[in-house]
């Protein structure tokens, strides 16, 4: 047995390390060998400490002396390597910002990898957005949704009063005159009821026509006023009633109330004379206005 021992080359190493003297007695290892001061392991191991050990995970060990570490966008998972080979690309969706890296790490959410190999993710554009990790691509944003900000996780839905109608909107619209919105997340506006009526960009309801004035079409932006000889009482009415007044004095002119269908006989002014002050007629308002404007005054009112 002695004579065997003294048989087997050991290295200085090896004498000054009796654990590796063990183990090249049981055979487990190969002698490292030395070149001058410097300890040389076998491929797949490292000097350290004055003994080899395993390769870290993140780098390959292929002359025995030092470790490489794998390069940015890739990994090695494993101890003991040998070759640069044992360093693999990241997966898309995942990336490695550094070079030795063990693993990589997952695209966060409003990010996005849709290579190999990757040293970063990239931000999710404008109208896009990825709520998962790891996500190989963004999703548009839907109808009725936007996203104005890259990097992105989630859509916005469009307020009321406001909509988008394509997919990917960096904005919603607003509702133009004569359309309203009552609800977030909208991909379009609806016309006003007929006897409704709005002016305004970005409505969230629709006015109601007032008495006097009606709208007979859908998606309107204001309401027409009743005719001659017509009248509505309520407010919201997509038509005017007819009036029943009688013109039987070719001197003069019935016209009747646009709010409650009065009627009220009417005659030229110059037939007064210069200076003669207008009689005004109870409930006419605006209406009345009107009449003395256009040089008809209103003489008395009579209910048909």
């Amino acid at each position: 047995m002695i004579r065997t021992l003294l048989r087997v080359r050991v290295c200085a190493a090896a004498l000054a390390a009796p654990l590796l003297l063990m183990g090249l007695m049981l055979g487990l290892t190969g002698c490292p060998q030395s070149s001058g001061s410097s300890l040389v392991c076998n491929p797949g191991e490292v000097p350290n400490g004055g003994v080899c050990v395993a390769c870290p995970c993140g780098s390959y060990c292929d002359d025995g002396r030092r470790a490489t570490a794998c390069a940015a966008g890739s990994f090695n998972a494993n101890t003991g390597s040998s070759s640069a080979t044992d360093c693999i690309p990241c997966p898309a969706g995942r990336f490695s910002g550094s070079t030795g890296s063990c693993a990589c790490t997952d695209c966060a959410p409003g990010t996005f990898g849709a290579t190999t190999g990757a040293t970063a993710c990239l931000d999710c554009p404008p109208g896009r957005f990825s709520a998962a990790p790891a996500s190989l691509t963004c999703v548009e944003c839907a109808p009725g949704t936007f996203q104005a900000n890259a990097g992105s996780s989630t859509c916005l839905d469009c307020d009321p009063g406001r909509f988008a109608d394509q997919p990917g909107s960096l904005a919603c619209d607003s509702c133009p005159p004569g359309r309203f919105q009552a609800f977030n997340g909208s991909s379009a506006c609806d016309d006003c009821p007929v006897g409704t009526f709005t002016p305004l960009l970005g409505s969230t309801a629709c006015t109601l026509c007032s008495a006097g004035a009606f709208q007979s079409s859908l998606g309107s932006s204001a309401c027409l006023d009743c005719g001659t000889l017509t009248y509505q009482p309520s407010s919201g009415s997509s038509a005017c009633l007819d009036c029943t007044c009688d013109d039987m004095d070719p001197m003069t002119t019935d016209l009747c109330s646009p709010v409650d269908g009065s009627c009220f006989v009417v005659s030229p002014a110059t037939a007064f004379g210069p200076g003669t002050p207008a009689l005004s007629a109870p409930g006419l308002g605006l209406f009345g206005l009107g009449l003395l404007g256009s040089g008809l005054v209103a003489l008395r009112r009579t209910p048909r």
